[in-house]
């Protein structure tokens, strides 16, 4: 019965994305066949990421089959980005992460840091984050997540307050996908949107800007703390501990020889991404390194290539090729016109807030990095017909997508948090809010004072 009804939903949905896609189509009349096409495909895109009929990255393929089939772009152009030097960059930053996490390295270092805390349960909490915020800087969001929830359960369980009766608790895992979400926006590997800004800018504008691992970090981080600050408060606020003083258990361990060679490696990238204006290697060239010196030392192998995320990769690659198609028609330019006839006379400030929690609100239904890849390359010009700084922009919007903290749907953290048993829904909710409306109007804040 459960079949039957799935596949109804899944066949309701694909009939509402064929209708929606021929009002578009027919309902843009004045506008050239193929820009009214690539709407249209996008109409498509946009129905099946939101419903989740069908996993993401089929979504993707699914949308460069029609760009190349219905809306008439050769296949070379279309599948070009798939794998784009920020694919790579990815691609290098995912196997990292497998091979911390592969031969624990990943819970060593998070277990030896959180020893250091001390006892207080506030600080607990705050070292929680700073540790996850780490973590997720270097891999993605879900594995910062999914590392440091079972340590903090660990924990909780050892104490005696492992129940969803206990406010500490609570926070503890709120706490974690909250930093999971925030550290991630620190590098341009920490999260999908950081990465398609910093493309669009280097592909599609006509200034070609190029922004170095450094250099996004140089502007991200500041935000990341302040964030992570008013997070930490407003989750202790909201979530009083109960427990005057926590106890955390002594187990040392050495490091294994796979172990040191691992930090070796990860020392290595890490500085190369830093350093690539001196050594004139782009972050994408330096990504390959630990591909090469993980599997050339023999710790990796191929069922470690089998475990790190191709969907990402793919709902990655598919996202880049439908904003790169909105740009090769110009659609990008359709709308900065109207917009900006609109927007002329707007308070500055009143408008990046609209941008702000615009990106929040369509990341609430749509993926962070769906909603990039359309709301980057559709916003760059928007700032040129505004008189605005685009670099600001794109990496305004690319920040806006990712915060989004309410629902456990929301992100992949918000749904390991959720799947503890130790937060109901209406409770993510009630902190969620404050949330998205804290850290939206720090990031409005932060571009307005600083990035202008």
């Amino acid at each position: 019965m459960e079949d039957q009804i799935s596949n109804r939903r899944r066949v309701g949905y694909f009939l509402f994305a064929l209708l929606l896609a021929f009002l578009v189509y027919w309902g843009t009349g004045l506008l050239e066949t193929q820009q009214r096409l690539v709407l249209a495909v996008v109409a498509v895109a946009v129905v099946l990421w939101v419903s989740e009929v069908i996993p993401l990255y089929i979504t993707s393929l699914l949308s460069s089959f029609l760009l190349i089939v219905v809306a008439g772009f050769g296949a070379q152009e279309i599948f070009q980005p798939y794998f784009d030097s920020v694919i790579v960059l990815f691609l290098g930053g995912f196997i990292l992460a497998r091979a911390m996490q592969k031969y624990d390295l990943d819970s060593l270092v998070a277990t030896t840091l959180l020893r250091r805390i001390g006892t207080n349960p506030y600080i607990f909490i705050l070292g929680l984050m700073i540790v996850t915020a780490f973590l997720s800087m270097w891999m993605s969001n879900t594995a910062a997540a999914a590392i440091m929830i079972p340590i903090c359960i660990v924990v909780l369980k050892e104490n005696g307050i492992c129940s969803q009766t206990s406010h500490f608790a609570k926070g503890c895992v709120l706490a974690v996908a909250y930093a999971a979400t925030i550290g991630g926006l620190s590098t341009i590997v920490g999260s999908p949107p950081n990465a398609i800004a910093v493309r669009f800018l280097a592909e599609n504008s006509i200034e070609k800007i190029e922004i170095t691992f450094l250099g996004w970090m140089a502007q991200t981080v500041p935000f990341v703390i302040v964030a992570l600050l008013y997070v930490w408060l407003m989750v202790c606020l909201l979530n009083r501990p109960e427990v005057k003083e926590i106890t955390l258990s002594r187990r040392e361990a050495g490091l294994t020889r796979n172990q040191v060679l691992i930090m070796g490696v990860f020392g290595v990238t890490v500085l190369g991404w830093l350093t690539t204006q001196l050594t004139g290697l782009t972050s994408a060239t330096v990504a390959l390194l630990p591909i090469l010196l993980l599997y050339g030392m023999g710790l990796l192998d191929d069922t470690d290539l089998g475990k790190i995320s191709w969907g990402t990769l793919l709902l990655f690659g598919g996202g880049l090729s439908l904003g790169s198609a909105l740009v090769k028609v110009k659609i990008d330019v359709l709308l900065a016109e109207t917009l900006a006839r609109y927007l002329l006379g707007v308070p500055l400030f009143l408008i990046v807030v609209i941008l702000v929690f615009f990106g929040i609100l369509i990341t609430m239904i749509v993926s962070n990095t769906a909603s990039a890849a359309i709301l980057v390359p559709l916003m760059i010009p928007v700032a040129k017909a505004l008189g605005l700084d685009v670099r600001a922009m794109a990496i305004l919007i690319a920040i806006g997508v990712s915060l989004d903290f309410m629902m456990p749907v929301g992100t992949p953290p918000n749904a390991i948090a959720y799947s503890t048993g130790l937060v109901r829904v209406k409770e993510m909710i009630k902190n969620g809010v404050l949330m998205n409306l804290g850290t939206g109007m720090i990031l409005a804040l932060m571009y307005y004072f600083f990035w202008t």
